[in-house]
């Protein structure tokens, strides 16, 4: 083998590593069950991680690793619902998302005190 065909090689290589490694998650359509728990109405007038500020009527999720913006449907006892990243978080617990409290609304819960952390499905709508 030459230098310019081990060379060929080595950028093969790499360029599909590269593609790879930034391609859509393999668990994009795949639907998973996780702990999602709910904002605090405390947090009122902050700004989001995305640049949003919370409002009481904000409808979205806080998601440790997906770019904001984007969208999940997230279902809990037969009700789901398209949600949209706005934020990250949560930080504490096995937890994989942090509704806010029109989100939990969605869902038949009144507020985010009876809500708790709750085990739902989900998955990332393309």
């Amino acid at each position: 083998m030459t230098k310019v065909t081990g060379r060929l090689i080595q950028v093969a290589i790499v360029t599909l590593l590269a593609a790879l490694l930034t391609a859509t998650p393999a668990h994009a359509s795949v639907w998973q069950r996780s702990h999602a728990s709910a904002y605090g109405s405390g947090l009122f007038g902050n700004r989001t991680a995305c640049g949003q500020t919370l409002r009481r009527g904000t409808v979205g999720v806080a998601h440790k690793t997906l770019k904001c913006g984007t969208k999940v449907r997230i279902c809990h006892r037969h009700r789901c619902r398209i949600l949209r990243v706005i934020d990250r978080g949560p930080y504490s617990g096995d937890r994989v998302f942090d509704l806010t409290l029109a989100a939990v609304k969605l869902f038949g819960v009144p507020n985010e005190d009876t809500w708790g952390e709750r085990t739902v499905r989900w998955r990332i709508v393309r």
